[in-house]
């Protein structure tokens, strides 16, 4: 009988990466399931530096593959492979200390068009300027589209904590596109 791995369950999946006629099998339909997301939250937190994106994804899975225990409960997957993608993504941020000036962050030409492309790279310039505590819990609501609870998992703290910040990382955006906003307006 042949196994139909798409219609499994996450924990069936992690239970048969205990097997070993079916491991292999198993642990695709995970990355499958999950690439997509991951490797969108790594370009996100890294400023979308492609290469750099690549490594911690890679290294995502890597690792998840390692650390398979058949006495750890995993819970929600999606949220402990975010959390694997968080921490190695926090590491890298905090080894390269690489900031980008904030007169550079914001160039932008005075003869541009405010199209949906421009008005979403300016969005992701100012989450690029976001405190990495406001930007990593923006990028997990906004993009991802997780619940508050989810997002409280993944960073260690509380949902209301994650909603605080949420709300805090949007008030920042708005201060930092104000300006651009207002001269929109002001050349309609």
């Amino acid at each position: 009988m042949k196994l139909n791995f798409k219609q499994m369950e996450d924990p069936e999946l992690i239970s048969l990466l205990f097997t070993t006629k079916h491991k292999d099998a198993a642990f695709a339909e995970i990355y499958e399931r999950y690439s997509r997301r991951v490797y969108a939250y790594c370009k996100k937190m890294l400023h979308y530096n492609v290469e750099e994106a690549n490594d911690i994804f890679q290294d995502v899975f890597f690792r998840f593959y390692n650390s398979i225990n058949k006495n750890h409960h995993y819970g929600n997957l999606q949220n402990f492979l975010l959390t694997i993608a968080r921490n190695l993504c926090l590491n890298q941020i905090r080894d390269k200390k690489n900031n980008v000036p904030l007169d550079e962050a914001l160039m932008i030409e005075d003869s541009s068009v405010y199209d949906s492309y421009e008005l979403k790279e300016l969005l992701n310039k100012a989450s690029n300027m976001l405190e990495i505590e406001y930007k990593e819990v923006f990028i997990l609501r906004m993009y991802d589209g997780l619940e508050y609870e989810e997002i409280g998992e993944i960073i260690g703290e509380k949902a209301s904590t994650a909603r605080s910040r949420v709300w805090r990382a949007k008030e920042r955006i708005k201060v930092i596109l104000q300006k651009y906003f207002d001269e929109f307006e002001m050349n309609k």
